[in-house]
């Protein structure tokens, strides 16, 4: 990851190739906060727990694809660490608490 990258400007170019339909699943909770894979994996929570909600369009569907997304995009992030085994050490925490 870039130092000093915002998460928004860290998906920019990955959400880009999102079907349209999707896109406004995949936008970040924080925009402005740091880009790393800690922020990104507590975006995949948030998703994963709206998805549980079941409500809204779609029944939550939308909400668990953009978690798996969020959680791929957290690993992706870690492996681009200078630790990668600590950052998905942390990432993988985050997922399971």
């Amino acid at each position: 990851m870039t130092p000093g990258s915002t998460v928004a400007s860290w998906l920019a170019p990955r959400v880009a190739r999102v079907p349209a339909a999707f896109r406004p699943w995949t936008g970040p909770g924080a925009p402005e906060a740091p880009a790393d894979p800690e922020t990104l994996a507590r975006e995949a929570r948030a998703a994963l727990a709206s998805a549980a909600d079941g409500s809204g369009p779609h029944r939550g569907a939308f909400h668990l694809l953009a978690a798996d997304a969020f959680a791929t995009y957290a690993c992706q992030a870690a492996l681009d660490d200078p630790h990668p085994d600590v950052a998905l050490a942390r990432v993988m925490a985050i997922l399971v608490e």
